[in-house]
């Protein structure tokens, strides 16, 4: 609001809706009724008239930043190692004509943002973390679209040296977004740069439609492979917005070094959907070429399928009897490769779910693979699939009244294999939230899973005459999960958050199997012999993984725009192969663990060039 986007002399005629959730008791009002029959939110809202002659001054603001670090962690040769940097920055905000802005971070430090959640990763697939970088969260919508741009990639490969967005949407309804960054892989000066680009240009259509182009280039300098993808997507829905088809293309090309050959690969998909009343549904085909990778900049946990699916919904969003709202659901999905064309799987799910007029939540879920089904990717061998046993699940999810002082979130979830029964898995989480007062709050997390018996892929090995075996086990695969979280307002400009997170995970193996080219398992392997242990049941591929954190935050803001704040940071990663015995056995060997600590000073100063300029001619 202090540097709106304002033409000047023009009379503006805003889409507007005033939105207000009250969580504690799950109630929405909106200042332009919206039918809760009908999808989406942009195009139920109302109009604004008579914003006329407001005087635009130049959006120019700076932010620059200071930030002092002391860490302490233990070394490879177990060491304690202190270190002390100090670093300096700047953020600016430049407003082009009246619809386009440019936000600019040069040298920027993330240092006090929420360390990641880390989990044991036994799958083929990458872990996809969230985005907590302000400067990768704001304005970023343009950027999101089309889901090429993956921000996380950005810094990955070394130093964050500076990025830039320019990004706005014209008078037409033209919507044009830059994003580039450049990066290098040591902090000398001397090691490979990267560039990320992201160039987006979207389209808003009659009946709340759209259409966007993009496209996300990745180059490293010397003989770094480079990366091209261009997509698009688009939305085109009926007048009455009952009814939607929607959809994406891409294509990506890459290059390593003066190489003429390229590696090229795509995707499409389109989606008909029924968009208004009680009854909804839709349809969707999908489809992704073996050698489609969009991951230099953005995510894709595996390519080379084809995705057929549809879903049926039907909801009752008046209030009757003793609920306020209530709806079911039913759903299916077929999938198979692409390139070979092969059969991967079938599944279907159902739910119901309602909301009380207790304003307690409730929800049962169902889900299945009605026919075995071959998994393509678990091996890590090409063209040699797992087949995977036919299995139902069962989840119950619940949250009770958050008026209450006192509320809790409930989740338990079963799944079972009848071809193979002892493969079973049991997945339970519980968080109850405590309501102090107006200024404290804390909630607690706690989440536990076990897959006993499971059969898993362990590692790749080589027989006798030296082929490459893909190895599963029987194995107990469990992990423990508790989060606390504690908030602590002192006033409108200072407040004290605290965040603990431990994640506990334990692999005991019990018997090793081949894999056959069919994908069944075979337990007549040397393996079992070599990997494990009989004398006391343990083998050399047992896991036990740990991942701490305390994140505490001090959050001053001492002027408008401008903050102080202070954070610790305590941290731990640490990956074996001997198992404790239970979780304060686990407890005790963690703690003679080396732990990282870091405690760091940042401070970030608002300048606006009109408030700045007008005091200096006063």
């Amino acid at each position: 609001f202090r540097m709106p986007r304002l033409p000047e002399g023009v009379t503006q005629e805003w889409g507007m809706n005033i939105w207000r959730s009250v969580r504690r008791s799950r109630e929405e009002s909106v200042w332009n009724a919206l039918d809760p029959t009908m999808d989406g939110m942009v195009n139920q809202g109302g109009i604004l008239r008579g914003i006329e002659g407001v005087d635009t001054p130049p959006r120019i603001a700076l932010f620059p930043y200071i930030s002092g670090y002391a860490t302490t962690a233990v070394d490879e040769q177990g060491e304690r190692q202190w270190a002390a940097p100090f670093n300096g920055g700047l953020d600016a905000k430049i407003g082009i004509g009246d619809a386009f802005t440019v936000d600019m971070t040069l040298v920027p430090d993330f240092g006090q943002v929420v360390t990641d959640n880390l989990v044991l990763n036994l799958s083929p697939y990458e872990v996809r973390f969230d985005e907590n970088r302000p400067f990768f969260l704001e304005g970023t919508d343009l950027f999101n679209k089309g889901g090429l741009f993956y921000s996380r990639r950005v810094g990955d490969e070394g130093q964050l040296f500076n990025a830039t967005k320019f990004s706005g949407r014209s008078a037409a309804g033209t919507g044009i977004g830059v994003f580039q960054a450049f990066a290098r892989d040591t902090t000398d000066g001397r090691g490979a740069l990267t560039s990320y680009n992201v160039t987006v240009a979207d389209q808003n259509l009659p009946n709340n439609s759209f259409i966007t182009l993009l496209s996300t280039n990745t180059l490293r300098s010397g003989n770094g492979r480079d990366a091209f993808v261009q997509g698009a997507e688009y939305t085109f829905r009926n007048e009455d917005n009952s009814w939607a088809i929607s959809g994406n293309a891409a294509r990506n090309t890459m290059a390593q070094g003066d190489a003429s050959s390229h590696d090229e690969g795509h995707r499409w998909g389109v989606n008909l959907s029924k968009t208004s009343g009680q009854f909804r549904g839709n349809v969707g085909h999908y489809r992704e070429s073996e050698n489609y990778n969009p991951n230099d900049l953005g995510y894709l946990a595996a390519p080379n399928e084809i995705v057929t699916s549809g879903k049926l919904e039907y909801g009752i969003y008046q209030p009757f009897g003793v609920f306020n709202r209530m709806w079911w659901s039913m759903d299916g999905e077929l999938n198979y490769l692409y390139a070979p064309r092969e059969y991967s799987n079938i599944t279907w799910g159902s739910e119901w779910a309602a909301v009380s007029k207790t304003f307690w939540f409730n929800k049962f879920e169902f889900e299945g693979q009605p026919r075995s089904g071959m998994d393509w990717f678990a091996s890590r061998l090409e063209a040699i699939p797992f087949k995977t046993p036919r299995w139902t699940s069962a989840e119950f999810v619940t949250s009770t009244d958050y008026r209450k002082a006192v509320a809790l979130d409930g989740f338990i979830k079963r799944r079972w294999r009848p071809e193979i029964p002892d493969w079973n898995e049991f997945f339970l989480r519980l968080a109850p939230r405590i309501r102090f007062s107006d200024r404290l709050s804390v909630d607690y997390v706690w989440s536990w899973q076990v897959r006993r018996n499971e059969r898993g892929w362990a590692s790749v090995e080589e027989d006798p005459i030296g082929e490459a075996v893909s190895l599963f086990g029987r194995r107990e695969n469990t992990s423990n999960t508790h989060v606390l979280n504690a908030s602590y307002i002192f006033a409108p400009t200072s407040s004290l958050s605290a965040r603990l997170r431990h994640y506990w995970s334990v692999v005991d193996y019990h018997e090793f199997f081949e894999l056959n080219a069919d994908g069944s398992l075979d337990g007549a392997t040397p393996f079992n012999s070599l990997l494990l242990n009989e004398a006391n049941g343990t083998s050399s591929r047992d896991l036990n993984y740990n991942a701490w954190s305390v994140d505490l935050v001090y959050r001053w803001i001492f002027s408008p725009g401008s903050e102080l704040s202070i954070v610790w940071k305590n941290t731990l990663n640490e990956e074996g192969s001997i198992l404790p015995v239970g979780y304060w056995n686990n407890w005790g060997n963690m703690l003679q663990e080396g732990f990282t600590n870091s405690i760091s000073i940042r401070a970030l100063y608002f300048l606006d060039y009109s408030l700045v300029k007008a005091k200096l001619n006063r």
